[in-house]
């Protein structure tokens, strides 16, 4: 009878990866600075110029207990979250417990909330 268990251990092993050479990190580099050059060529490359001194504002879909809420002021004390959405009402109550009634998440479907009253 066959030791399954050594056949199994013989299926999973694997060659190790090997590192990608530098070359190869060269033609990656030089197939997106190309591709930039055609960019600007063709006047479709857009970039929008920001500040360095820019206060970070968020929007936190699926806030839950608001994880990235917390987060964010951790990173960046002067960042704020613009609004917060969830459509579980415990997650509402804990997210406005957390950081107070002011901050209470908007209990909307998405789908039906206009992107004109967030951008303010």
């Amino acid at each position: 009878m066959r030791d399954l268990r050594r056949d199994a251990l013989v299926e999973t092993r694997r060659r190790p990866r090997r590192p990608r050479r530098d070359r190869d990190r060269g033609r990656e580099e030089a197939r997106s600075a190309r591709a930039t050059k055609a960019e600007e060529a063709r006047g479709t490359m857009t970039t929008t110029p920001t500040p360095t001194n820019a206060t970070p504002r968020a929007l936190e879909f699926y806030c839950g207990v608001g994880g990235l809420h917390y987060a964010l002021l951790r990173a960046r004390p002067d960042a704020t979250v613009a609004a917060a959405f969830d459509l579980n009402p415990h997650a509402c109550d804990t997210y406005a417990f957390n950081f107070g009634d002011a901050a209470r998440p908007i209990a909307r479907n998405l789908a039906s909330y206009p992107a004109a009253s967030i951008d303010a």
